[in-house]
């Protein structure tokens, strides 16, 4: 095991021995009280590993917080220290050091006996009553806290309304003086898996129950406690990244998390731990929501709250030459990505995060932890770094980015954010949200190197956080103009008409808006209601059509046009061509059907997609045919309904397209009246995915109420974004409603009467 400071400059050895000399004389191996007028008591300290604490160490405080005794087990699996104290309050404080779970420790001759513990703080007693265990109040509570298998793992604090009231680790006790009104227990869990069955359990002085809990799964839960019958507001609890690691593979990571719109990737190749890499969730506190991470030691370690300055790990993996010569100094432990990219369009970005537990401490030092993205391609000199303060070439490093001043220049203060007591991620501190650009040749090949490491030593440990879907060269749309006869041409105009935006890409997971520029003879000409020059996705839409309408009476026989042209930037082609479509507009007879209403759903449980459609009147209507496409361009014939003929009721149909291919499905009718002429509706979009989950529910995207159909012998779960169980109404007719609706993504869950998961969907609530 690699201590530290033992890789630190020169000037700093002297000092660390000469204070390790003074803890070993003063509070050494088997230290014996040769005469004690008061109380001898026992304190044992252990390591499970044998080589010592690690920077942890134990204080004990009297009843005004005066340090009494401090001391560390400096190598070894164990060490005993007699303690001479008077009757008394008491705190014994052990602090968890670079291992916490390798420490453990005994104290006997208390009132209590015999007390042990892990990590966190205790309070006991001497011979006084009146103390209660430590806690100079009449009436004190009992926190405890512990029973699971990970017991090194948690931590709690315990506030109210004028601050922290104490804070600790397991513990089989620790009393405290609570006065009427609002307190708020937080729990931690390091690993952010949950508390693995230990309980939280608070007891008033006569032994009843307050309050028990524990924390299922995540990193951080607030809990509310009324004492005295106060009502409580539960307050917004804070964001805190959750990290999963080893669940994808490192091409998955990119090709299904990093990567966008408009490029593809090849030859993905990872070398590092596997445990520095992962995906993180829940990132609103650092600028970025979701994405994945990689980092100079296990990745599941950023997750909050930043408890400890020192945070680290020695994965004793090799480092990355490109990184020494950012650093200055040797690498080790590196996560590194690298593979080829070829984009369609002439620009990639994407938006990253940098964190350290290096910050503050160690700017300007030569344990300057480095990052780089490395490009090789046309225009580029082989692994040139991109990871650059915006407008200039300088890297993005320790020593340039901090809060620190301009001791090392350059610095770029307005890019770092201080995290010393945050709650969101371990690191102490961390960027802005960057941006790094690469200019491309559309089509042409290019290599990218991302990767961290530690430089100087592999202790404190730094990660780079990598914004989902943002390494994009684009965005894949199309565009259509259509009417009612279908794609228009200037032999199909017509009197009104739309442009069909497709979405060809990932699921857009917030707002998206299109930019393009409106031109045409029937614009130049004012023979069109006025339309705008953006359209937005909302989140989960794939297409979205945008009306054009004539002025009455304006058009004549000969076509008029109007054309969208998109930014090449804005959607994927290799050769940068301009994205546009053309509308063909002119007079025509009216028409002998006056349409209501025409809606195409898939449902998923009946694998079937049902078209209905209504009209308000019809005019020698003979029958309808029903079509159907993939592509919006070929279509197909996939039933004959016949029509009301002449009727000035509203007419409802409907039809059942079973079993359809899997994909984007598009539908439309065409009216075919008695005299041979006809004309087709508006067309509707809907989609089957590939693998079809046995259950559906719509509408989706909702809020918070919406229509649910199931096999019968199967249970229903909703999870939110932090794995917890959402309840939920579920009424006759089939209508679930969350029972407290925050807008946010979730997953529903279906499993057997087993209890095996059968399907999962994403629920969107707006």
């Amino acid at each position: 095991m690699t201590n530290r400071f033992s890789e630190m400059s020169s000037w700093k050895e002297p000092c660390l021995y000469a204070l390790f000399f003074l803890l070993a004389t003063c509070y050494g191996s088997q230290h014996v009280i040769a005469q004690c007028s008061e109380n001898v008591l026992s304190l044992e300290i252990y390591d499970s590993w044998g080589d010592g604490w690690d920077g942890a160490t134990y204080t004990i405080y009297d009843a005004n917080t005066v340090p009494l005794y401090t001391g560390t087990l400096l190598t070894g699996a164990i060490d005993l220290v007699d303690l001479c104290l008077p009757n008394g309050c008491y705190e014994l404080n052990v602090t968890p050091g670079l291992f916490p779970n390798e420490v453990s420790w005994s104290l006997s001759g208390s009132d209590a006996g015999v007390i042990t513990g892990v990590p966190g703080t205790v309070f006991f007693s001497i011979n006084e009553p009146a103390c209660n265990g430590g806690v100079s109040c009449d009436e004190p509570y009992t926190l405890i806290a512990g029973g699971g298998y990970y017991e090194y793992e948690i931590s709690w604090n315990l506030s109210n309304e004028d601050g922290l009231i104490t804070s600790g680790f397991a513990s089989s006790g620790t009393q405290v003086c609570l006065e009427p009104g609002c307190h708020y227990l937080e729990l931690f869990d390091s690993f952010g898996d949950g508390w693995n069955d230990a309980v939280w359990t608070l007891l008033d002085f006569n032994g009843q129950v307050i309050g028990t809990g524990t924390m299922f799964t995540g990193a951080y839960e607030l809990v509310v406690i009324s004492i005295g019958g106060a009502e409580c507001d539960i307050p917004e609890p804070p964001d805190v990244i959750q990290v999963e690691s080893g669940v994808l593979t490192p091409e998955q990571l990119i090709t299904d998390v990093f990567l966008g719109d408009c490029l593809s990737a090849s030859n993905i190749q990872y070398t590092g731990d596997l445990a520095s890499i992962g995906t993180f969730s829940n990132g609103s506190s650092i600028g970025i929501e979701e994405g994945i991470i990689l980092s100079s030691g296990f990745a599941v370690d950023a997750m909050g709250p930043n408890t400890s300055g020192s945070t680290g790990s020695g994965m004793y993996t090799a480092g990355l030459d490109l990184l020494d010569v950012i650093a200055d100094n040797l690498t080790t432990d590196a996560a590194i990505f690298q593979f080829d990219f070829v984009a369609q369009t002439d620009g990639v970005t994407f938006t990253y995060v940098f964190a350290s537990d290096e910050y503050p401490e160690f700017v300007c030092s030569t344990v300057n932890d480095a990052f780089g993205f490395f490009v090789s391609g046309p225009g580029y000199a082989p692994n040139t770094n991109i990871a650059t303060i915006p407008g200039t070439t300088d890297p993005v490093t320790i020593n340039n980015v901090n809060n620190n001043g301009d001791l090392c220049p350059p610095f770029y203060g307005a890019y770092y954010n201080d995290n010393i007591t945050g709650v969101a991620h371990e690191f102490d501190g961390y960027t802005t949200p960057l941006t790094a650009s690469i200019v491309t040749e559309a089509c042409a090949t290019y290599q990218i190197i991302i990767a961290v490491a530690d430089a100087g030593d592999n202790i404190y440990d730094s990660a780079v956080f990598l914004e989902a879907e943002s390494f994009t060269a684009g965005l894949d749309v199309g565009v259509t103009a259509a009417a009612s006869l279908g794609q228009s041409n200037p032999g199909n105009c017509e009197e009104n008409g739309y442009f069909f935006f497709v979405n060809n890409g990932e699921d857009f997971s917030e707002e998206v808006t299109l930019t393009y520029t409106v031109s045409g003879t029937a614009v130049d000409g004012g023979l069109i209601e006025s339309i705008p020059s953006s359209i937005t996705f909302q989140p989960g839409e794939s297409a979205l059509q945008l009306p054009v309408t004539s002025i009455a009476g304006a058009l004549g026989l000969n076509p008029e046009s109007v054309t969208i042209t998109i930014d090449p930037n804005q959607g994927c082609s290799c050769n940068t061509e301009v994205l546009e479509s053309t509308l063909y507009l002119c007079s025509s007879l009216m028409l002998p059907v006056e349409w209501l209403s025409f809606e195409a759903n898939y449902r998923a449980l009946h694998d079937e997609v049902l078209c209905e459609w209504s009209t308000a009147s019809e005019q020698q209507s003979t029958y309808f045919v029903l079509e159907h496409s993939q592509d919006f361009v070929n279509w197909e014939k996939i039933a004959l309904i016949d029509a009301a003929g002449t009727s000035n009721e509203t007419k409802h149909y409907a039809f059942k397209h079973e079993h359809p291919e899997a994909g984007d499905l598009y539908y439309r009718i065409k009216q075919v009246d008695q005299n041979g002429d006809y004309s087709y509706s508006e067309t509707r979009h809907t989609l089957k995915l590939k693998t079809e989950p046995s259950f559906s529910l719509y509408p989706n995207p909702n809020d918070g109420r919406f229509m649910l159909e199931k096999s019968p012998e199967s249970t229903l779960l909703i999870y939110n974004t932090l794995g917890q169980l959402i309840p939920y109404e579920w009424s006759t007719n089939g209508e679930v409603s969350l029972t407290y609706p925050v807008p946010g993504n979730y997953i529903v869950e279906l499993k057997s009467a087993e209890g095996e998961t059968l399907e999962r969907l994403r629920l969107m609530v707006q």
